[in-house]
């Protein structure tokens, strides 16, 4: 049961960085389209 815990936490935070990640390269790219 607390690997299957383990796993999903992991996925929960991975998910999370992972959107983080894709919102800054969406700015990032609108930047360079303004320019």
């Amino acid at each position: 049961m607390h690997s299957i815990e383990i796993k999903g936490r992991i996925l929960i935070i991975f998910c999370s960085i992972t959107s983080k990640i894709d919102i800054l390269i969406k700015k990032y790219y609108i930047k360079l389209n303004n320019i």
